[in-house]
């Protein structure tokens, strides 16, 4: 120790004396001298002042005896302006540099402190000469020394972070090595907090400043790993039951205690790697995937290594966490066996998570979804679910992967179906639905991703064509699946919108639907839909639902399906969808086509009206009148809708006829839509404030634009002419349908000269045409008389279309002697002769008794134009023979007064004891589908030619002329009968009657009371008698008394 005060700096003063050609005795005096120095700071940590060049200038002189030397420049960091000096004194600096490389570990330390003084300055001068002698990369090579102090470490890691934030990495003279260099002092020092701190901004820094060179070295470690695991040979940890840790080489049947070096080295290499991972941040975009084929290969061989596998599933996850590189990674098939991992270790949770994390991400792509399309691998999936129920994370994802398997994969739901794994969903659900928390932490809402995954397993299975899946997900599940609507979070419409697809599936089966509508269903779903009604495609989904609800095969499960939807406001939840979103096409036209499935009765339809949906629709056709795929959707449901007597009312007071042939006219070119929209029209033309729209909407002109446009069309053609027959209705219509559509009529019998149902409508339409005076002559000139003629020469076994053709040509002949002159020539008697012959032989009277009688009408009228061209009315009396007539082969020649005789014409009103009830009429309800759609009155019109059926509260109505009814019949008919939600629904039998007429054609009927019902079928029955036999009896006597108004 030297002397206090001034010992120390009177030897500093003698190093500065002395000059560098000083004798050779120099070196054992400056050894002496820096010994003394370095021995008296060792023992009172005092050292001489230096803070002068010339000062500065002596010790690195003195370094090249003793290069200990360096630690004496301490002094000279202990300020500011003492640093700025020593960065400028020439040679010190490089020396202090050069100590950090000394093997005395105090030199090393002595240094590294004077530098991290002199960086802590950051000042301009002395940041450019730390730079200039290269600095940073003498840290790197002195923190490389494998016995480095930690103390060492630390400043090293100090300097180089604050030089990085001082003056930019790329000045620092560092390249990518550093980064190796950097992540081995992080994983060997990884206990020591400031080293943890200090590293990994500055790992980051380094990271940035050299794109690429973090990722650089991890492949370069992941490339060399294969050769490290080699190195391991057959070395494998293993932990026994009591939880020690030994090591066995199952090649050489060695056990030790001791870790072996190479299995010591790998996992060391592996922690590396994932240090290197966790620098990224997880960004492994960068990363070569096939680089994970060494880490496959490992779990395959190594699966019981319990270390070794907790640290490669975390690789492997890490890799798979970008959905590029997991998409590459599920071409790589050895990646299956993280499956064994899983197998292997089934209580090591956290091996279990990084494999069911990376399985997750890759099993959404098909190439994987093929490895893992395996029993076993479900097995194992299905069993870790079953063992850790409680771990939520891991539950989910191992669920998410049987989800990703089962979709759009037979096979692998097969083997789910087989393992049971619904029933493990079904557990699921249970445990972590609210209502099983027992902890009480979750609140009122259950676990949301475990259960969506689950919905979506279920969704994903029940989505393969096979219907013993669906009835299986459904007898297992259903309550759960429908416990799940109770579970969402108001914030989170996925959970409840992969329930509604998850039902919606399953509904495509009628087996599937009552389960889910009995559990409340709809009620719940539409509740959710009020939730989340700014979610369209949720909306969407839905509706899609309850459109698979509405479209049940069984009549009677339908009819209940639609009470359901209309009870739990189903069809409400539909309208408000609509309004919210009165312009999303795609949900508009899901919206049409559920109520085309669910407005098929009467109660669907009458709901539809009196919400006001029906007014919406018919706007929203208006408004979004070019959408065509949304105006064919809704056309096609309005063809259904307008089967109902609610809609066919209301149709006249939103004007609903205009849109339909807008859309006609602008359309002209679709088909099925022309197809609906007839449909459609000849629905609502029942009604007669329709029929007067259709007219005032030129209906007339755009039913006879697509006739002639869909001539090919023999639905389209028939539905238009049928439509034409109750427009006929009016003088107008009629006269437009004869002038301009008799052409047509007659171009459609040529296109499809063998249907007779064509043929049956088109003489009906024909009779109605014939009822105004003017129009007959057209009928003529355009071949009616022909097609006639046809019929009953070609189709005289079709006893239907005999009557329907045979009353056509009485009507024509009987208004003019032309006419029958017309029929004549044709041979009309000649094949109504034959036609007597054939029915005769037939036993068939009534169609004999029609054949006669136009046969009669034929000749009398025949006669008439022979006698002077001139119409005898009382001639034309005759024409009305009754079924005992003489056959026309007997006597043909026969005088008129031989005709006369055969038959006499009654005395007096042969309909008297009837006209009284026939003029009151009676009130009946008129039922279709098995529904009373309204009350009215039937009673004969005043000119005693027809049947009307009138609202009571108005003079509109239906007229039934007698040539078109063929009989009445008591009893229940179809239309008076349907299965219902509570048992059959019927009109009273002994009450109700029908009305049929010759095409085949029905009205539905129920008296007020069963004598109300005998009394009118008495009097209906003869009055057609009459009109058949007697025509010219059908008006009561002159002097009777006159009849109450009737209508029109």
């Amino acid at each position: 120790q030297l002397p206090d005060g001034e010992g120390p700096n009177a030897l500093m003063a003698i190093l500065e004396k002395m000059r560098p050609e000083e004798g050779p005795k120099k070196a054992q005096v400056v050894n002496a001298i820096v010994d003394a120095l370095l021995a008296h700071r060792d023992l009172t940590d005092e050292l001489p002042s230096v803070a002068t060049i010339p000062e500065l200038e002596a010790l690195v002189d003195a370094c090249k005896y003793n290069p200990d030397a360096v630690v004496l420049m301490e002094k000279a960091v202990e300020n500011p302006v003492n640093c700025v000096t020593l960065s400028d004194a020439p040679g010190a600096l490089e020396l202090i540099v050069e100590g950090m490389d000394s093997k005395t570990p105090g030199v090393q330390l002595a240094c590294m402190n004077m530098l991290s003084s002199l960086v802590a300055q950051n000042d301009p001068a002395i940041n450019a000469r730390l730079c200039e002698v290269d600095l940073a990369p003498a840290i790197i090579k002195a923190l490389e020394q494998p016995d480095a102090p930690e103390d060492a470490v630390q400043n090293g890691l100090y300097c180089l972070a604050a030089l990085a934030d001082n003056v930019g990495v790329p000045a620092m003279g560092l390249n990518k090595d550093a980064l190796k260099t950097l992540q081995d002092l992080l994983n060997e020092h990884n206990a020591n907090p400031y080293i943890l701190d200090t590293g990994a901004p500055l790992m980051a820094a380094l990271n940035e400043a050299f794109a690429g060179g973090a990722e650089a070295l991890l492949e370069d470690r992941l490339q060399q790993l294969p050769g490290l695991h080699e190195d391991v040979g057959e070395w494998v940890e293993v932990v026994g039951p009591d939880g020690k840790v030994y090591y066995t080489n199952p090649k050489t049947g060695a056990v030790q205690w001791n870790e072996p070096p190479e299995h010591l080295a790998f996992l060391n290499e592996l922690d590396n790697v994932l240090g290197l991972m966790e620098n990224l941040d997880g960004d492994m975009s960068d990363i070569d995937p096939a680089l994970a084929d060494g880490l496959a290969n490992i779990i395959g061989e190594r699966p019981k290594d319990k270390r070794v596998m907790q640290k490669v599933t975390e690789a492997l996850k890490c890799m798979a966490h970008d959905p590029a590189n997991a998409k590459q990674l599920a071409q790589q098939p050895k990646l299956a066996n993280l499956v064994q991992a899983m197998l292997l270790n089934p209580d090591d949770e956290g091996i279990l998570d990084n494999c069911a994390t990376t399985l997750e991400a890759m099993s959404k792509y098909d190439q994987f979804q093929e490895a893992l399309n395996t029993l076993e691998y479900i097995i194992v999936l299905n069993n870790t679910i079953q063992a850790h129920m409680p771990n939520e994370p891991l539950v989910t994802k191992a669920m998410n992967i049987l989800a990703n398997l089962a979709f759009n994969n037979p096979t692998n739901a097969g083997y789910e179906v087989q393992v049971t794994v619904p029933k493990t969903v079904k557990e699921c659900i249970q445990e972590h639905s609210v209502e099983n928390d027992k902890s009480g932490l979750r609140g009122p809402y259950g676990e949301q991703d475990c259960l969506e995954a689950c919905c979506r397993d279920l969704l994903n299975i029940a989505a393969i064509r096979n219907d013993d899946y669906k009835k299986l997900v459904c007898d297992v599940c259903a309550d759960e699946i429908i416990q799940v609507l109770t579970q969402y979070e108001p914030d989170n419409p996925n959970l409840f919108n992969t329930d509604v697809r998850c039902q919606g599936m399953l509904s495509q089966l009628d087996y599937c639907i009552m389960p889910l509508l009995t559990r409340n269903s709809v009620a719940l779903v539409t509740r959710g839909m009020r939730k989340f009604r700014e979610k369209p495609e949720v909306l969407i989904n839905a509706i899609n639902l309850y459109s698979n609800f509405g479209a049940m095969e069984d009549s009677e499960a339908d009819a209940e399906a639609t009470a359901y939807l209309i009870d739990q406001e189903g069809i409400i939840g539909i309208h408000e969808a609509c309004q919210a979103h009165d312009s999303h096409v795609r949900l508009l036209i899901a919206a049409m086509n559920a109520l085309y499935n669910i407005a098929n009765d009467t109660e669907a339809a009458e709901h539809i009206v009196d919400i006001l949906l029906f007014d919406f629709v018919i706007d929203m056709i208006i408004r979004l009148d070019y959408e065509r795929p949304l105006v064919q959707a809704t056309v096609h449901m309005l063809a259904v809708l307008s089967f109902y007597g609610p809609c066919i009312e209301r149709f006249p007071v939103v004007t609903g006829c205009a849109p339909i042939f807008h859309a006609c006219e602008t359309k002209m070119d679709d088909e099925h839509l022309i197809e609906d929209a007839v449909q459609v029209t000849f629905n609502i033309a029942v009604h007669p404030d329709n029929r007067t729209q259709i007219v005032a909407n030129r209906g007339v002109e755009v039913l006879l634009k697509i006739l002639q446009t869909y001539l090919h069309n023999i639905g389209i053609i028939k539905g238009v002419v049928t439509t034409f027959s109750r427009l006929a209705t009016d003088h107008e219509a009629s006269r437009k349908i004869t002038e301009d559509g008799m052409y047509l009529f007659m171009k459609a019998v040529s296109y499809h000269v063998e249907d007779t149902e064509l043929l049956m409508y088109l003489f009906e339409l024909f009779g109605q045409l014939a009822f105004l005076h003017e129009n007959l002559g057209k009928m003529i000139q355009f071949g009616a008389v022909k097609v006639i003629v046809d019929t009953l020469k070609v189709y005289k076994e079709d006893g239907p279309l005999m009557i329907k053709t045979m009353n056509t040509l009485d009507n024509l002949v009987a208004a003019d002697e032309e006419y029958a002159s017309v029929a004549e020539d044709k041979g009309a008697l000649g094949h109504l002769q034959e036609i007597i012959k054939y029915y005769d032989a037939h036993h068939d009277q009534e169609i004999k008794q029609v054949a006669q009688t136009t046969a009669l009408t034929l000749q009398t009228q025949a006669r008439v134009k022979d006698k002077n061209n001139m119409k005898t009315h009382k001639a034309f009396l005759y024409a009305r023979l009754g079924k005992d007539a003489v056959s026309l082969e007997r006597s043909r020649g026969k005088k008129k007064e031989e005709w006369d005789a055969e038959e006499a014409i009654p005395e007096g009103d042969p309909l008297e004891e009837f006209r009284s009830p026939l003029l009151q009429g009676i009130t009946v309800g008129i039922w279709e589908n098995g529904a009373r759609l309204a009350t009215k009155e039937m009673k004969v019109s005043q000119q005693w030619d027809s049947v009307l059926i009138k609202d009571m509260s108005a003079a509109s109505g239906m007229k039934l002329p007698l040539r078109t009814i063929r009989t009445m019949s008591s009893g229940l008919g179809d239309g008076h009968v349907r299965k219902g939600l509570f048992g059959t629904v019927s009109a009273e039998e002994e009450q109700a009657f029908t009305v049929v007429g010759v095409a085949g054609d029905k009205v539905f009927c129920e008296a007020a009371t069963a004598e109300d019902r005998q009394i009118w079928i008495m009097a209906v029955t003869k009055l057609l008698e009459i009109s058949t036999r007697f025509p010219m009896k059908l008006k009561p006597p002159k002097g009777a008394a006159a009849a109450p108004a009737a209508g029109p």
